[in-house]
């Protein structure tokens, strides 16, 4: 069925409160977040510091399907050949208050009818 708009205004307060909680968690401790990273990196590319590296995939055991970089510096190791780009730094907390600020945005959006 359709989506109302409250259920729209409902799901991006999880979201936005769900961010608060990051942000608490952030300052006490390393945190992954894969895919909001990848979402983050398309609307927000200059929060991003981009290195080109080797990357392979797991192909068997337990990192079967997972992927795999060697960082060590290169003098010190044989590297694999380049063939992606990988997100080697980022302005965490940058990112997670823009995102937090742009869904608080596009709920209250909602909330209006402009969206």
């Amino acid at each position: 069925g359709e989506v109302r708009g409250s259920e729209v205004v409902n799901i991006l307060e999880k979201l936005v409160q769900y961010l608060d909680g990051l942000m608490l968690e952030w300052t006490e401790r390393c945190i992954y977040l894969h895919d909001p990273a990848a979402v983050g990196y398309l609307l927000y590319p200059q929060l991003f510091q981009l290195r080109r590296l080797g990357v392979r995939v797991g192909a068997e055991g337990e990192f079967q399907g997972h992927t795999w970089t060697d960082m060590r510096p290169r003098e010190s190791v044989q590297t694999l050949r380049p063939n992606a780009w990988v997100a080697s730094d980022v302005h965490e907390a940058d990112l997670l208050m823009t995102m937090r600020r742009d869904f608080a945005l596009l709920a209250v959006s909602h909330i209006k009818g402009d969206v």
